[in-house]
């Protein structure tokens, strides 16, 4: 198969194991790159800079940084959309999603978001 339906239920498990297939492939011609990548990866997810996939037709979308000139250097219709309005000159960076927590990119730290319930707990509620 040279070509994959992306959308099913089944596209996370398709996508890890392309990539894993991949390292397979090429971790002889770029050992040091694809063991770094193989511990970074959560789902199509990867969470590490100055990896790049130029082998088997990988084009690594949806880019973020926490660093504007690593961010001038991407083209704009490969960013996240959370910074492709953000005016890298003059304003600050968001606050976006990474792997399921919030990842404060101006502060560059993790971030919790916490809602305190305004009625009070009642036994029947537990």
């Amino acid at each position: 198969m040279t070509v994959h339906l992306f959308g099913g239920v089944w596209s996370p498990s398709c996508a890890a194991y392309a990539l894993q297939r991949t390292f397979q492939d090429f971790g002889d011609e770029f050992s040091d790159a694809a063991n770094r990548a193989k511990s970074n990866f959560y789902v199509d997810d990867l969470l590490l800079c100055g990896i790049f996939f130029p082998l088997e037709g990988f084009k690594l979308t949806k880019w973020i940084s926490n660093d504007k000139e690593v961010l001038n250097t991407i083209p704009f219709e490969s960013r996240h959309a959370g910074v492709k309005e953000v005016n890298l000159e003059c304003e600050d960076l968001p606050t976006e999603r990474a792997l399921g927590v919030m990842w404060d990119l101006y502060g560059d730290q993790f971030a919790a978001k916490v809602q305190v319930p305004t009625r009070q707990a009642k036994k029947r509620a537990y």
